[in-house]
């Protein structure tokens, strides 16, 4: 039996590996639809349908900064931060020496295990349908579980998303979202700034929401001077169009310019693309029945389905390995039943 295990233990650790290798050459793919396509396949080989299927309807909660970046881009951050903020907690409650020797997950979402990878998935879209910050999500729900009573260890990635846990990760984030996070911090993705002439929805979504304190704002001219200036995220044009009613404030704004905190010399970015493109089996029911990337997501599932066949002669591998798994536990039973009934049969001979 040991070394039945250890073969097993071999065995899913090249499955991870191979995994691990394979997403390496999927981002190696020369354009974004190729990648995407790619990464589909193994993100359908491992994550339950169920929560790629939640997708959509995320892609419009989710904090704003992480508009650019698709599904499997999101959680490869969360199972990162996860990492980082265990380590954190790690240090401040256990020991601050070995803490950066500790490895609850590993920091390359697919050298995890598959049940580990679903688990992160999930807990990052309870950090999505709130429309948090990952960090801050992760330290309210690590946070909780460290000071919970009697709890001896910190929480796997499975124990992340309790009821307990994401109520009070919400109430947290309904007291803070308008005080702590920062729009167009430095860290954001080139595409949300001026550099980009595309108001993409991400962009335009974080523009909206900063455009929304302004009004609230009594100091208006300042803020759309922070905007222009430091954050380099709205070109005098573009401001003047915005504010054509008001140009006194573009004027005024423009005066008190401060140069950017971050110099950006990207110019040319590759088309926008949903987070969710390709997740979902139907496309005909809301949010996606009104989505204007419709044709194309479907093109992208049929894509990945093609491919996703050649690989691993189905469609649908998670299903296809469900029922399998299913039939084999049948015919064991039966096995079992029968062997019993045989056993029973010669027992009253004997008798």
């Amino acid at each position: 039996m040991k070394g039945k295990r250890h073969k097993r233990s071999r065995t899913r650790v090249k499955e991870r590996e191979k995994r691990a290798a394979e997403h390496v050459q999927a981002q190696q793919e020369p354009t974004a639809a190729r990648r995407r396509v790619q990464e589909l396949v193994l993100v359908r080989e491992v994550i339950d349908p169920a929560f790629l299927a939640e997708e959509p309807s995320l892609s419009q909660s989710q904090w704003v900064q992480y508009g650019y970046m698709s599904a499997l881009e999101r959680t490869e951050l969360f199972c990162r931060t996860y990492l980082e903020i265990y380590r954190r907690h790690y240090a401040r409650y256990r020991d601050c020496i070995t803490a950066d020797e500790q490895f609850p997950v590993d920091p390359e979402l697919f050298r995890n295990e598959p049940s580990e990878i679903n688990s992160l998935w999930h807990a990052r879209q309870h950090a999505d349908a709130i429309g948090m910050r990952y960090d801050m999500f992760l330290e309210a729900v690590m946070g909780w579980a460290t000071n919970t009573k009697g709890r001896k260890h910190f929480p796997r990635p499975n124990q992340l998303y309790g009821a307990k846990q994401v109520e009070l990760a919400l109430d947290q984030w309904k007291r803070q979202k308008d005080i702590i996070p920062r729009l167009f911090a430095e860290d954001w993705d080139d595409r949300f700034f001026q550099q980009n002439t595309n108001f993409d929805p991400p962009r335009r979504q974080a523009l909206k929401m900063e455009l929304g304190m302004l009004k609230r704002s009594s100091s208006p001219v300042s803020v759309l001077a922070s905007l222009m200036g430091p954050k380099d995220a709205l070109s005098e044009r573009d401001a003047r169009n915005m504010f054509r009613d008001r140009p006194e404030l573009v004027d005024e704004a423009v005066r008190g310019l401060w140069a950017p905190w971050k110099v950006r010399t990207g110019t040319t970015f590759e088309p926008y693309r949903p987070p969710c493109l390709g997740l979902r089996h139907d496309v005909a029911a809301a949010p996606c029945s009104q989505c204007t990337f419709s044709l194309l997501c479907e093109k992208t599932r049929a894509a990945t389905d093609k491919l996703l066949h050649a690989k691993t002669g189905s469609s649908n591998p998670l299903a296809d390995k469900k029922r399998e798994l299913a039939r084999i536990r049948q015919k064991r039973k039966r096995d079992k039943d029968q062997a019993t009934l045989v056993e029973d049969s010669l027992m009253l001979e004997a008798g």
